[in-house]
């Protein structure tokens, strides 16, 4: 017998014993789907045979990873992707038609159109949706309240720590598989980062000099507009000065340092997306078209963040956390970013 089996087949007898709910949490996802595809399976038959008892299990998965059938009606209606992305637009809706729970897994498409369909918490008024009755979100949450098992991952158990136990269904046991990295990914679920990338996309989001689709798209006199793109491009050059001065702080040979000072050359940058987010909250009321309002409010919500962890990067005030500059292994079109986690992770 195998150690998954070893503490699975009597962890799952003594909670369905006395009517507890069982979580089992790893790493990898290797290990969920030997724990799906074999060891539950085995551990039934076992118990089955001995006890007499039978269980449900679920894998339960972050929110991102489940599509939103608003968004994918909003993305056909709108016509916002290309004839290439054709195939899987189809595939998508198939699985809308005949499959009632499905996430990003079952399958293949790009990272740019799944990020089009994706649940966003952000815009997500469930109550209010259309499609709530059949929401595959929802149904899958459901499913995890009826179970008596759940898999998890060591990033989702700590996610739903911070979110204050909210986002699983309550749970009175839980097993650690791989707990070898519990203590990393605690500290890194409980911390934060703000990438050159970020900035990137949030501000491609806003506007893009030649196309119709960027949020800032909506203010109808010439004028304005082309001030609020030129904010968009100012901001986006202040970004990648900062993001560049910033790697050449990392040591050549290493891919991280850490910051023990503030960054007063940041400040610029903070300045002016304080700017952009002013801009945009002055357009709320001019945003009718329903896809453009849920893209801005994603937008927003975002830029808000990035504020908000750069601000406690660049002030560096916060004794709390440990603050420090991440590149990429590709140092010269490789992603860099600002991270910070606490000191003690409780």
């Amino acid at each position: 017998m195998g150690k998954t089996l070893a503490y699975l087949i009597p962890s799952l007898l003594y909670c369905l014993e006395n009517g507890k709910k069982l979580a089992v949490s790893t790493e990898t996802k290797a290990l969920q789907k030997q724990l799906l595809d074999k060891d539950i399976p085995m551990a039934r038959e076992v118990i089955s045979l001995h006890s007499g008892k039978s269980f449900t299990a679920s894998l339960c998965l972050g929110s991102g990873n489940y599509p939103c059938r608003r968004r994918y009606e909003m993305l056909l209606a709108q016509g916002k992707f290309g004839p290439h992305q054709m195939r899987d637009i189809e595939a998508i809706g198939e699985l809308f038609r005949n499959k009632s729970a499905f996430t990003r897994f079952d399958l293949r498409v790009t990272r740019e159109l799944w990020g089009k369909i994706m649940r966003d918490p952000e815009v997500c008024h469930f109550h209010s949706c259309p499609f709530s009755s059949n929401c595959v979100f929802q149904q899958a949450r459901r499913q995890w309240a009826r179970s008596d098992l759940l898999v998890i991952n060591h990033y989702l158990f700590f996610s739903n720590l911070r979110s204050g136990k909210s986002y699983l269904p309550a749970f009175d046991a839980v097993i650690f598989d791989e707990a070898h990295s519990l203590e990393e990914i605690a500290s890194d679920q409980m911390g934060f980062s703000a990438g050159r990338e970020d900035v990137k996309n949030v501000l491609e989001g806003l506007y893009r000099k030649g196309r119709k689709s960027g949020v800032f798209q909506a203010i109808e006199e010439p004028a304005r507009r082309r001030k609020a793109g030129d904010l968009v491009r100012k901001t986006a050059a202040e970004s990648e000065t900062f993001f560049e001065s910033l790697r050449r702080r990392i040591p050549p040979e290493k891919l991280s340092t850490r910051l023990r000072e503030s960054l007063p050359e940041g400040r610029s940058l903070l300045q002016s997306l304080k700017e952009v987010y002013r801009a945009l909250a002055e357009i709320d009321t001019l945003i009718e078209d329903e896809y453009r309002k849920m893209e801005y409010d994603i937008l927003r919500a975002r830029l808000f963040e990035l504020i908000e962890n750069l601000s406690l990067v660049i002030y560096g005030e916060n004794e709390e956390y440990v603050f420090w500059i991440e590149g990429a292994e590709d140092q010269l079109l490789g992603d860099l970013r600002l991270r910070g986690q606490p000191v003690e992770v409780a």
